[in-house]
Formats: structure tokens, C-alpha cells, sequence
């Protein structure tokens, strides 16, 4: 089986770290990624390894009252450097990325896992056999297991993983106090609770990058941390910003996909990703596409978001597997963090 590999440009940000999102979730406009060849580096690659065998329980709910989603509050304005951005002027880091070319090659591909380990073990579980993973970040926060959930995905073969504005947040490289009250409180918990060994993995990672198959974002192209990307009129300032067919993104734990229609048009066709919904990503159009939340799903849904990649052929397909709310509600009111984390969960929001 023949892998090429290409190095990653990941490039540091620089002034505060937040934008501000207006109603239709826009922010300033630049482009953030680059990209080298570069040679295969130990522990890219991995055999094929089965991900998960345990099983989660039969999904029970305790009882809770209404709840309606939370935003964060108004961010500072991102500054971000100019194109192209010279490796001296960002502290450019390289690093290696499996650009897998053969037919039959897999990947699980989730997102916003935010230190719920049971729906993280119930994924790698429905998931099987993989080659490889991508995590488009926000592996902590909110959540009862951070350190569980950072040290079983860096375990993952294959792994590409990018960091989100939670995991920054309680490494402290954007500041807490830019979250609402929950989420707050979730941070700061868990930055005192996180192992040395995983803080200092994740502070090794960035919230983009880019590969020539495809790009990676955590919350945007054109705003990696805060944007979030819910409407078609999003889609046309974000698709100039990578040359890759295909953008895949999280942050708003929502599975969803942005088609460019045409460059000439302002908005972009958006469907939402169903459970056995399958894209074919060779079909010569651009997307950006999420695979939703595994750890606090918002569309509804309670059920674990996630999708597989095969990178040969281009089918993209979205899965949703239950996993013991209960138990991970249970774990959040042992430990101390805010009521709501624990009552949105059944509730998909």
C-alpha cells in the first residue's frame, strides 16, 4: 500500500486570541495555512488497529428541565498575520500528515469529544477497523474525563489531531474569561486537573492545518478558534482560504456540510449530515464539512457524532452510535463542575 506524505505548516497566531462573531458569525478574513513536503516521520502512520471493542450500556436518561443552547459571550477581534506569513515572522512548526492515496484506506473522523469518555469509547466501538484518525480538536472541557479522553486518542493509529478554543483555553493560550459561566467553570477545572504529559502534547498542537488532499480547521478556514460555521452565507469568505477540495471542521458540534455552488454567488448550499448520509468527496465539488460533536451533540441528536473517511474512494459517510448518558452525567455531578453540563446532554443541545 503506497502513502505519500506532506509536512504541515501550522503558523502561530499572533495578538488576541478571539474574534468577534456578528449575527451571521463572520470575522476578519485571512488566510491561515501552508503547507511543504516533508519526510514520513515515526508514528504518522500506523497499522490497521481495531479502535474500540468495548460496549457502552443501553442509553438511559435522568430527568431534566428544558434547556436552550449557550452562547459565549462577544470575543476580542483576531489578529492575524498577513499572506504569505514567513516562517520566521510565525514560528512555523512541521510536522508529518498521511496523505493516503490507495483505495480501502480508513479514517474515523470526529471532533469536539470534550472529555465524555463514554461516548468516545461507544465510537471506537461502532467505528471498528481504521488506518487513521482525524481529530478536528476540542478533545477537553465541559466534560468529567479529559485526561482519559487526550491520552485514548493520542493511542489511535494514525492520528492527525488539531487543538480547539476549549483545549486552548485550559492551556491557557486564550483566556478563560472569554467563555460563558459553564464553560468557565469547565476550563478552569480541568486546567487544574490535566496531567503534565497531556498539556504538554496538546500545547504541541494547533487549531489548523493543512494537507494537499485536504485542510483542517477547527472552528474555521478563515478563523480556526472562535468561527462558527452555521450559515450558507459563510461558506463563500472561507472557500478562497484553502485549495483543497475538501475543508473538514467541528466546533459546532453539529454535522454539516457547505457546498460551493459557484465562486461568483454569496451563498452556499448547506445540508445537514443524517446517520447514513454519504458524500462522495471526488465528485469534483468543494466542501466544508463537519462530522458533528462526540461528546455533546446539538442538533438534536444525543446520540455520539462522528463519520469514516475512505480516502480512496471519497465516501464520507455520518454515523450516530448511543453511548451511558447517565453515567457520564453522574460523573459530572461527582466532580463538582456546573448542573447544565450534565442536563443538556440527553437533550442534544
Amino acid at each position: 500500500m503506497t502513502r505519500l506524505v506532506y509536512g504541515l505548516v501550522y503558523f502561530r497566531r499572533r495578538g488576541p486570541a478571539g474574534s468577534t462573531r456578528d449575527a451571521s458569525g463572520s470575522s476578519p478574513a485571512r488566510p491561515f495555512f501552508g503547507v511543504v513536503t516533508g519526510e514520513n516521520r515515526a508514528g504518522v502512520h500506523g497499522s490497521r488497529t481495531h479502535l474500540g471493542t468495548q460496549r457502552c450500556a443501553p442509553t438511559t436518561v435522568l430527568k431534566t428541565a428544558p434547556l436552550t443552547r449557550e452562547d459565549a459571550p462577544p470575543r476580542q477581534s483576531l489578529s492575524l498575520p498577513a499572506w504569505p506569513p514567513s516562517r520566521q515572522e510565525t514560528g512555523a512548526i512541521v510536522i508529518g500528515l498521511p496523505e493516503v492515496l490507495d483505495c480501502g484506506v480508513r479514517y474515523l473522523v470526529i471532533s469536539d469529544i470534550h472529555a465524555n469518555l463514554e461516548a468516545l469509547e461507544a465510537v471506537l466501538a461502532a467505528a471498528g477497523e481504521c488506518d487513521g484518525c482525524l481529530c478536528l480538536g476540542d478533545l477537553i472541557g465541559y466534560g468529567p474525563n479529559p485526561n482519559e479522553c487526550v491520552e485514548r486518542v493520542l493511542a489511535l493509529p494514525g492520528l492527525t489531531c488539531l487543538v480547539g478554543n476549549h483545549d486552548m483555553a485550559a492551556l491557557g493560550r486564550i483566556d478563560a474569561a472569554m467563555f460563558n459561566g459553564a464553560a468557565r467553570a469547565a476550563i478552569e477545572w480541568t486546567a487544574r486537573i490535566l496531567d503534565p504529559a497531556v498539556r504538554t502534547d496538546l500545547l504541541s498542537r494547533e487549531p489548523s492545518a493543512r494537507g494537499q488532499s485536504y485542510a483542517f480547521a477547527h472552528g474555521s478556514p478563515r478563523d480556526p478558534v472562535w468561527e462558527y460555521l452555521e450559515e450558507g452565507r459563510q461558506g463563500p469568505p472561507n472557500f478562497p482560504l484553502f485549495d483543497a477540495p475538501t475543508c473538514f471542521v467541528g466546533h459546532t458540534h453539529v454535522p454539516r456540510v457547505f457546498v460551493q455552488e459557484s465562486e461568483r454567488v454569496s451563498q452556499s448550499v448547506v445540508q445537514i449530515g443524517k446517520p447514513g448520509d454519504v458524500l462522495q468527496l471526488h465528485d469534483g465539488k468543494r466542501r466544508i464539512v463537519n462530522p458533528g460533536g462526540v461528546g455533546q451533540p446539538r442538533d438534536g441528536n444525543p446520540q455520539a457524532a462522528y463519520a469514516l473517511l475512505d480516502a480512496g474512494s471519497g465516501e464520507f459517510t455520518f454515523r450516530r452510535v448511543p453511548y451511558d448518558i447517565v453515567l457520564t452525567q453522574q460523573k459530572i455531578q461527582r466532580a463538582g463542575l456546573p448542573p447544565v453540563l450534565a442536563s443538556r446532554l440527553p437533550l442534544g443541545l
